[in-house]
């Protein structure tokens, strides 16, 4: 059976005076999605937004090469979610991915696109 690597992203729903959670009907406040990669893997992942705290668990069959990419997607299907929220309120959500865990790593996302901060004559701000 192939090792199977966990992968957590936490994040935020902006502005910081709002309050969202997403209910879901069932056990629990879990939504159970699957996002797809390039490479034809399916993951599953599970997405807990509650008092405006971003919690997405996920676990990937294959070793994850491009971290920033799979953040990049967890991202989109965060921020679409905080928008069908918004719109059902009235309001405008924004959604921010910061960090994440792993079994073996773990970090804060900065600011930097790092492919045009790579490029000659950027500058570290």
């Amino acid at each position: 059976m192939p090792e199977t690597r966990s992968i957590i992203f936490t994040g935020r729903i902006y502005p910081e005076r709002t309050y969202v959670t997403l209910k879901t009907e069932g056990p629990g406040d879990v939504l159970h999605l699957e996002i797809g990669l390039d490479s034809g893997a399916r993951l599953p992942m599970r997405v807990v937004i509650d008092s405006s705290q971003v919690i997405v668990a996920m676990a990937a069959p294959e070793p994850l090469v491009d971290l920033l990419t799979l953040k990049n997607s967890v991202q989109s299907v965060v921020s679409s979610l905080a928008d069908v929220v918004g719109w059902q309120k009235g309001c405008g959500y924004l959604a921010e991915v910061t960090s994440y865990a792993s079994s073996d790593s773990q970090g804060v996302f900065g600011v930097q696109i790092p492919v045009l901060a790579a490029k000659p004559g950027s500058t570290d701000r």
